[in-house]
């Protein structure tokens, strides 16, 4: 059995790795941890599409340069939380992979191509206009999942914030 579990890479994840932790034991089932990121053009000035909006910044190696070190901490990030896990004799393997902006799409894609059994994920409690404007991935991930889904509640702490 496999167990995809979505992580942000936020203080929360501890919450939700012990979750799958203990899901993984008990149901002797291998984890697959995964961070969806993303490159939002309109935060970088660099439109990755049409490659040819460069925004207040004069260099685009400064701009690819910027990305792939944010890439490099997202994977050593998501490499280290899986570590713990090994350690408790849970066969868990992490991944991170480029989500544009639609990382629920990308959980169900990523859990069919491991054939999941389960998704594994958090859900944030966000104000009502966040979650209007923003969307909720795990709403999403719920929606259109053809397989059970555990729902994590975390709570940020205010010192994260």
């Amino acid at each position: 059995m496999k167990i995809l579990v979505a992580v942000d890479l936020h203080d929360t994840s501890d919450a939700i790795l012990n979750h799958a932790g203990m899901l993984a034991k008990a149901l002797n089932a291998r984890l697959i941890l995964l961070h969806v990121t993303d490159i939002r053009p309109e935060l970088t000035g660099y439109d990755i599409v049409s490659d040819e909006s460069f925004g207040n910044f004069p260099d685009p190696q400064l701009i690819r340069d910027s990305i792939a070190d944010r890439f490099r901490e997202e994977h050593l990030k998501i490499q280290t939380l899986s570590e713990p896990l090994r350690e408790q004799g849970i066969d868990c393997t992490a991944q991170l992979m480029h989500g544009m902006a639609n990382h629920a799409q990308c959980i169900l894609d990523q859990a069919a191509k491991h054939e999941a059994s389960m998704i594994v994920i958090g859900t944030h409690r966000k104000g009502v206009v966040a979650r209007l404007l923003l969307g909720s991935t795990s709403a999403g991930v719920l929606q259109q999942a053809t397989m059970p889904v555990v729902l994590v509640p975390v709570i940020e702490s205010t010192a994260a914030a």
